[in-house]
């Protein structure tokens, strides 16, 4: 199919994938109404993630009925249902089987201690010993030695060796095998398949595999034993060992790991996607996974994760994209938008994703979409975007814009024609376990990154070279280096220590036939070094054409490259191709079609980097004619240009805030639109609106005074210390807690008021000391925040809501507590049976805030003092509707006002502006018609002719916001956090808090609600 015809309305193959969080007791008819709410929001699949607080036993005869009712939903919408290989994270152990069956299985780090040798016998899981120099000692010298070296290795018994293959067989034996036995020929034609999350070799140090002695003898001919101190001194020929060392590691997990998975997804006709951990730098993806490039051929689709409200680092996505094009993967998946909080925006969320577009994603996988709200559900590293959220039924928007943009991406030919080499094994070299001799390490990543940086900079688009997959699927051809199915005309060298002999080949090769290659002189070295072997004279470094200065070495890679061009506003054309005339802050890629709408195409995706700042720019192009396709409309458009001097084609465009733009350049002629005019008047937003419609209104209480079987412990505590505190007791506890609010003269007494409580049916519950019915009767948002309706028993003043339970936890529950004190994976599957949760007040009341605010960062606000429920305002300031009764609202609010025009005046050209939206919409509407709805934070929109009418004209604007004001976290003393995860929510360490570092305030931070004018 023409891609512009599927870009129309992409196949659920294009379409957003999001974790699905798998977190309560399943109920299948449950889980149907929330795939029919993701077919209706845009949604083309979801991965069945088993995460904490599962209360459906994992791989049980209830799950897989979870699961077939999940895939006969899927279907009924031709919706493509995932499974997800693990109960929690990181994938391999299988909900705890495959470590259980023993220490093989398990992972291993090495240890190299100096001990005397009275204490040997004390030593555990001894791999050898050695004197102070390093040297290996029989077991009769080393009992004789005063003191003596041993290398020793720790175990993790809750993660697997993920360097055995027989670890990796029983992971698949326990888990994939499992899946394919228990569904129907039908349903396992409907999954499309198996995502794999975060396998990682070590996140404690060196690795040790009861492999790794006789593959090192296999591979090098060598023993690895007595060679093992070098790995942590320099000592030796330590260069070469540590080479030979971390090479082999990671092929032991590429061949152990992933390939094996891989051919069990080809052989059952499923796919593998998924991605690794710590890919970030050479030093973070070292101990984790070797090299993370050579492990992405082994994904049908490959992925990566991006964390937060800020962009990952640029290798990221480079390396993924890289080894993706040249091993010929069509779609590239980033799981995204974990911690970015319950205030994120929609905005917030483009300029996220684009960024990661423009660097080759085009498949989305959100995190996440909770089954459940319920207790630590809502501190799973937010926000959930799904349907609890105000803003949930303008979210299809959102998902077709990015599924359009990522079809055109992914059905695009890449063709870029440099390679940047990539120097893991320099780090490889480097790396030992003292911190200081590290820095090395972190001085050549930064300088690869740097480098990588710049380059984009000035928009030569470039792929990263990786030793491994040189090696396997590199050639020459002609003046070309050739690595799988993409070919580079340049190679850039940055500041790199070691390369494979192999590597050295192919680029002497390539030099040989006249290849242009370039590199950044190494000033932190002088030393070089091929398979960790000393080698400062080779022949190859006569080759290279070595540059000094960065500016120097980008103006040669623009000359011999063909960069895109991105220029600042009336750039002289004899500067044109200098780094200087770039404008960094807009990234850009190409791709190619033969056939698009009917014709050849070259596209071009451009995006502006800068969250809150428009960028003008004047993008050339080398073309006949040009067209715009028009992602939120998915179809192609007139664009404004003109042809200048050089012969290119130049369109000269605004970037607004995070914006972006897609242009078509056609070999034949295309009409140009005319260029856009401004409207001469602004019609400026009144100050003050009146309350139209607004949903329920919220105050959020998270303090009480409680009591543990009769004893009292506080009179204002933090609900979630509360429940931190009970855990410490190891038994169950009577709990009394006592949460106080006050009313005034104002407020309506007699009229419904919502409690919205967890569990009802696990408190009695009291309100003045009158006993209250725990049934509940319905929910708000989530079917987590059940109602209780309290409104007959609150009366003028001070009010008291006390709710008793017994504060209970099965035994395996205290056990998965312990062992995350070891390792992750039991953190992350981790399910309470009693939860102490903040209750929440729900109805038609405003909150009055007679204490003082004041404005943090990130447009934070704090306030400190009361809150106390009265009546609600009848109208608001629209720049502060938060300080107007308001602060934890959570829904949307309709405000209505009347705008009067002279006579006359209604025929002039109009633009509504405002300087910033603090709100996820705004839907605006003029005399009952809808002109604009508004998802980014500074907005401009000219007013269709015939709108606006002489007299009074009704501007009506519709406010909706996100759970964040409800849920928080509300007492950072930074204000708004962009790492949003669970220990944010934390006064004091505990479970999900356990490296501390959080600076509380007793105050409440909220984000502003309204329009800046």
């Amino acid at each position: 199919m023409d891609p512009l015809q599927l870009a129309a309305n992409p196949p659920a193959e294009y379409r957003p994938i999001p974790f699905w969080s798998w977190n309560d007791r399943l109920e299948v008819p449950e889980l149907a109404r929330q795939i029919d709410l993701m077919k209706e929001a845009g949604i083309g699949g979801f991965f069945m993630h088993a995460r904490g607080g599962l209360h459906t036993e994992y791989l049980s005869k209830e799950w897989f009925d979870a699961v077939r009712g999940s895939i006969a939903a899927a279907q009924k919408h031709g919706m493509q249902p995932w499974a997800y290989d693990e109960n929690g994270w990181p994938s391999g152990f299988a909900d705890g089987v495959v470590p259980k069956m023993g220490l093989e299985y398990q992972q291993k780090y090495l240890r190299l201690t100096e001990i005397a040798a009275a204490d040997l016998a004390k030593s555990t899981n001894v791999v050898a010993c050695y004197d102070l120099d390093g040297r290996m000692l029989s077991a009769d010298a080393a009992k004789a030695a005063p003191r003596l070296l041993v290398c020793r290795f720790d175990v993790n018994p809750y993660y697997v060796d993920t360097l055995s293959l027989q670890a990796t067989n029983a992971f698949i034996d326990a888990v994939h095998e499992r899946y394919y036995a228990e569904l129907s020929p039908a349903e396992r034609k409907t999954m499309r398949g198996v995502f794999t999350d975060e396998p990682q070799i070590s996140r404690g140090g060196i690795p040790w595999s009861f492999t790794h002695a006789d593959e090192y003898r296999q591979a090098f001919g060598d023993e690895l034993l007595p060679l093992l101190p070098q790995l942590f001194r320099e000592i030796g020929a330590y260069e070469q060992t540590r080479c030979r060392f971390w090479r082999l590691t990671t092929r032991l997990f590429l061949d152990h790991f992933f390939k094996p998975i891989y051919d069990w997804c080809n052989a059952h006709q499923w796919e593998l996607t998924g991605h690794l951990v710590c890919e970030e730098t050479y030093l973070s993806q070292l101990a984790s996974n070797g090299a993370a490039m050579p492990h992405y051929q082994y994904f049908h689709i490959p992925g990566m994760d991006a964390l937060g409200r800020r962009f990952p680092g640029l290798a990221t996505p480079m390396q993924l994209a890289s080894a993706a094009a040249q091993t010929g993967k069509k779609q590239i998946l980033s799981e995204t938008f974990a911690l970015c909080g319950w205030a994120v925006s929609f905005a917030d969320l483009k300029w996220l994703y684009q960024w990661q577009m423009v660097h080759g994603v085009n498949l989305l996988c959100q995190h996440l979409e909770s089954y459940s709200l319920r207790g630590i559900r809502k501190r799973d590293y937010p926000a959930s975007l799904f349907v609890h959220q105000p803003w949930w039924r303008y979210y299809r928007q959102f998902n077709d814009e990015m599924s359009r943009i990522g079809t055109l991406l992914a059905e695009g030919q890449i063709s870029v024609d440099t390679l940047l080499i990539h120097g893991q094994s320099s780090a490889h070299l480097l790396f030992n376990t003292a911190a200081s001799g590290n820095e090395l390490v972190n001085a050549y990543s930064n300088a690869f990154i740097s480098l990588s940086s710049a380059l984009e900079g000035v928009h030569v688009n470039h792929h990263y070279g990786d030793e491994t997959l040189m090696e396997q699927h590199g050639r020459v051809d002609g003046a070309s280096i050739v690595v799988g199915q993409q070919q580079y005309r340049m190679v850039i060298l940055p500041k790199i220590l070691n390369l494979s002999s192999k590597q050295v080949q192919l680029l002497d090769d390539f030099a040989q036939a006249g290849g242009t290659l370039l590199a950044e002189q190494n000033d932190l070295s002088c030393h070089f070094f091929i398979d960790g072997v000393p080698a400062d004279n080779a022949p190859l470094l006569k080759k290279i054409r070595f540059f000094a200065d960065r500016d120097a070495l980008l103006a040669a890679a623009m000359a011999a490259a063909t960069p895109i061009c991105v220029a600042t506003p009336d750039t002289a054309l004899s500067a044109l191709n200098t780094p200087a005339s770039q404008l960094g802050d807009i990234h850009a890629t190409r791709r190619y079609f033969s056939d698009l709408g009917g014709k050849a195409a070259v596209l071009y995706y451009y995006v502006n980097n800068q969250r809150f700042k428009a960028v003008a720019a004047d993008l050339y192009i080398p073309a006949v004619g040009l067209e715009r396709f028009d992602a939120e409309l998915g179809r192609m458009v007139p664009v404004a240009y003109d042809t200048a001097p050089n012969g290119m084609l130049r369109v000269r465009h605004r970037f607004e805030a995070a914006g972006d733009i897609i242009l078509i350049a056609r070999e034949t002629p295309v009409p140009a639109a005319a260029p856009a005019t401004k409207p001469t008047h602004s019609l400026a937003l009144p100050d003050t609106f009146a309350i139209k419609r607004c949903t329920e209104n919220l105050l959020t209480l998270e303090y009480c005074a409680y009591s543990v079987d009769g004893d009292k412990k506080s009179d204002r505590e933090y609900v979630l210390t509360i429940h931190d505190e009970l855990l410490k007791l190891r038994r169950d506890a009577k709990l009394e807690m006592t949460f106080t609010f006050r009313t005034d003269a104002k407020y309506r007494l007699g009229q419904p008021l919502a409690l919205l409580l967890e569990h009802p049916e696990h408190f009695a519950i009291s309100v003045n000391g009158q006993a209250v019915s725990n049934q509940p009767q319905g929910f708000f948002a989530d079917p987590a925040f059940e109602r209780i309706d309290i409104g007959k028993a609150v009366v003028t003043g001070t009010n008291t809501i006390t709710l008793t339970t017994t504060f209970h936890q099965e035994p395996v529950v205290y056990q998965l507590i312990d062992a995350a004190k070891v390792f992750e994976s039991e953190k992350n599957r981790l399910a309470y049976n009693s939860e102490i949760e903040a209750i929440y007040l729900c109805g038609d009341f405003g909150v009055n805030t007679g204490g003082t605010f004041s404005q943090l960062d990130r447009d934070a606000i704090r306030y400190s003092g009361d809150f106390v429920l009265s009546a609600p305002a009848p109208q608001v300031d629209i720049e502060r509707i938060e300080q107007c009764g308001f602060p934890f609202f959570a829904g949307s609010m309709t405000l209505t006002q009347d705008i009067t025009l002279p006579p006359g005046e209604e025929n002039h050209g109009y633009e509504l502006a405002f300087a910033k939206l603090f709100a996820q919409v705004a839907v605006i509407r003029i005399n009952g018609r809808q002109v604009a709805t508004v998802t980014r934070p500074d907005y401009a929109c000219a007013i269709p002719a015939g709108v606006l009418k002489a007299g009074a004209n009704t501007i009506e604007i519709e406010l909706t916001n996100s759970l964040r004001n409800m849920l928080g976290p509300l007492h950072l003393e930074e204000g708004e956090c962009l790492g949003v995860s669970p220990g944010v929510f934390y006064k004091a360490p505990g479970v999900f808090a356990p490296w501390h570092r959080i600076v509380w305030n007793d105050d409440f931070c909220f984000m502003p609600f309204g329009i800046k004018r």
